[in-house]
């Protein structure tokens, strides 16, 4: 019983120091995203394009980032980059 406790503490230490360390970046991803966004719904794609660009590697795989940035790619003419 007391090693379960033990264990669960050490986990719920390790996510609150995961969770801290990946505040800054899920606060720039919502950031990038809702300027792409903005830029997106203005019909600036290739701004958008430039913009999201940078961060694809650090923020591939996110819902928000891929949407945003497979529309951006399609308008600026991007089509092999829309589609992976």
């Amino acid at each position: 019983m007391y090693d379960f406790f033990k264990f669960s503490r050490v986990v719920m230490v390790l996510l609150a120091g995961w969770a801290a360390a990946l505040a800054p970046v899920l606060a720039q991803t919502s950031g990038v995203v809702q300027q792409a966004q903005t830029l997106i719904s203005q019909s600036q794609w290739q701004q958008a394009f430039k913009l999201l660009e940078p961060s694809e590697v650090q923020l591939a795989g996110d819902p928000a980032f891929d949407m945003a940035m497979g529309i951006a790619a399609n308008g600026a003419e991007q089509y092999m980059r829309a589609i992976l």
